[in-house]
């Protein structure tokens, strides 16, 4: 029973901070307020950059494991390096312009 009046006791929580967070204050909303600190960050940048590398990581670590079994158990001992190499050079760009470019769904609401 103490389960169900945890749940009960959060969604009361949830919804008091909801409620508060729409509260106006000079024509902005506190949430859309917050919102605009959060992107305006300088340690959102930061974990932008930490991801980006986590990606990257878990990226390079799944081409290794998948060209390590396709040389180990691969019926056919074929070189692909280059098909490989070719993929990664797409990737790498592909990354790069994602970068580069502004992701318009990071941006603030101009309203």
């Amino acid at each position: 029973m103490s389960e169900f009046f945890f749940v009960i006791k959060t969604a009361a929580l949830t919804l008091v901070i909801l409620l508060l967070l729409q509260i106006k204050v000079s024509n902005q909303t506190l949430e859309q307020r917050s919102l605009t600190w959060m992107h305006e960050s300088t340690s959102i940048g930061a974990l932008r950059g930490v991801a980006d590398g986590a990606s990257l990581v878990i990226d390079n670590t799944t081409t290794w494991i998948q060209h390590f079994f396709e040389k180990q158990f691969s019926a056919k001992k074929k070189d692909n390096s280059a098909e490989l190499q070719h993929r990664r050079k797409q990737r790498e760009r592909a990354w790069k312009n994602e970068v580069g470019s502004p992701d318009s769904s990071d941006d603030p609401d101009p309203d």
